[in-house]
């Protein structure tokens, strides 16, 4: 999906400066913490509500006290880890992942985290290694299956990718997200059709999904529905008025963009 409207939003890095100043403010910070169970939870909290660099702070604290079970530190280690990786420190987030799956060599999270991390650094093989590893733990979870396929995707294997996108798809019915990102392996394929379909479905989810609108023109423009992908067109410029001019894919072997409407096709 590289180079698509909308799509592989990353998470703003975190400046090495404002690290410092918040890790060296945890000093004072381990004297007003009133248990290890308080760390390891706000640990958790700051994650979940995805404070990185609150996490980052806490989850030091957590891991400096000594009555943490081994489950506590694997989690803490995990929130540590992708926290890391969202301020940019892969190689960080890596000895955290790793730590984890030595302390529960079958905690599948950790297969996961470490997949993405691995997938984001372009270590493609070691990706797909980890998500199969965690679709063998949870076979029922359709996160690694996501996952896996968006590696796919990366690597240009769009059969693959549509395929893991499918099993997402059976386990988590109805997600936007997954049923767009078919969508896009499909149109890689040539299959407009059927991302049209994946698209109203993904579009009834989310109405004003600018990327998912310019996705559902493209694809009716390379099904020959101009007046559909037109329809499209003003939805998507209507919530962004940048959408336009995006080019978002090729029709006839030319860039397609909804400006290109009246001219290319």
């Amino acid at each position: 999906m590289k180079g698509h409207f909308g799509r592989h939003i990353r998470c703003p890095r975190v400046s090495v400066s404002l690290m410092a100043i918040a890790l060296a403010a945890s000093v004072s910070a381990v004297q007003a913490a009133s248990a290890d169970s308080d760390l390891v939870a706000r640990c958790r909290q700051d994650y979940d509500a995805t404070n990185w660099v609150s996490a980052l702070v806490d989850c030091n604290l957590a891991l400096k006290t000594d009555d943490l079970s081994t489950d506590e530190r694997a989690i803490v280690l995990k929130n540590r880890g992708m926290s890391y990786y969202y301020v940019g420190n892969h190689a960080a987030a890596l000895g955290d992942l790793n730590e984890v799956i030595r302390l529960k060599p079958d905690y599948e999270p950790a297969y996961n985290n470490r997949g993405i991390v691995h997938e984001h650094r372009g270590d493609y093989d070691l990706a797909l290694k980890d998500y199969a590893k965690a679709i063998a733990l949870t076979p029922d979870n359709g996160d690694p299956y996501y996952n896996r396929a968006n590696t796919y995707q990366d690597m240009g294997d769009f059969r693959r990718a549509a395929e893991d996108y499918s099993e997402a798809i059976r386990r988590q019915p109805g997600d936007a997200l997954t049923l767009q990102a078919r969508a896009y392996a499909y149109m890689r394929l040539g299959r407009f059709d059927l991302a049209v379909r994946d698209l109203d479905q993904a579009i009834a989810v989310r109405p004003d999904d600018v990327s998912a609108l310019l996705d559902r023109a493209w694809a009716h423009a390379a099904l020959g529905k101009v007046a559909n992908a037109a329809e499209d067109c003003d939805k998507a410029a209507a919530r962004d008025a940048a959408a336009r001019a995006a080019i978002v894919g090729q029709v006839n072997g030319q860039p397609f963009s909804c400006g290109s409407l009246g001219t290319s096709l």
